[in-house]
C-alpha cells in the first residue's frame, strides 16, 4: 500500500493496494495528519484498494468518529474493487449521517459542498 495526501480544499489521503493490519499504521498516520489540518472535512480516496481488512475498517470508522465530534464530514471515493465496495456497503458507510460516499472525487466535493462543509484552510 502506499498513501499520499494531496493538498487542496479539504485534504484527500489516496490510497492503493492492500490496507491490512501489516500496513495500517501508514494508512493511520496519514489520516490523522489529514485531520489535525482539516478537523471538519476530510477524503479518503480508496479508487485503487483492492483489499482491505478489519483494522482497516476499524481506521476509516475512527476516522469519521473524529470528523463527526466536530460536526464534519468524511469523504469517500468508492473503490473499483467490488470486494471492497462490498466491506463498505456492508459496514454501512454511505448511510452515516456525516459521510459522503460516491464513484469519483468530483461527485464526492459535491456532496461535502452541499453540506455546507468548509475547508479549514
Amino acid at each position: 500500500m502506499s498513501v499520499e495526501t494531496i493538498e487542496g480544499a479539504w485534504p484527500v489521503v489516496k490510497a492503493d493496494g492492500e490496507i491490512d493490519l501489516s500496513n495500517i499504521d501508514e494508512l493511520r498516520s496519514a489520516l490523522d495528519a489529514a485531520i489535525a489540518r482539516s478537523p471538519k472535512a476530510v477524503v479518503i480516496d480508496f479508487t485503487d484498494i483492492v483489499y482491505i481488512d478489519s483494522a482497516g475498517v476499524a481506521v476509516v470508522i475512527s476516522a469519521y468518529r473524529r470528523v463527526s465530534k466536530v460536526g464534519g464530514a468524511l469523504g469517500i471515493v468508492k473503490p473499483s474493487s467490488p470486494a471492497v465496495r462490498r466491506v463498505l456497503d456492508l459496514i454501512g458507510m454511505q448511510s452515516l449521517p456525516s459521510v459522503v460516499v460516491a464513484d469519483d472525487m468530483e461527485t464526492v466535493r459535491e456532496g461535502m459542498s452541499e453540506r455546507e462543509v468548509k475547508p479549514d484552510v
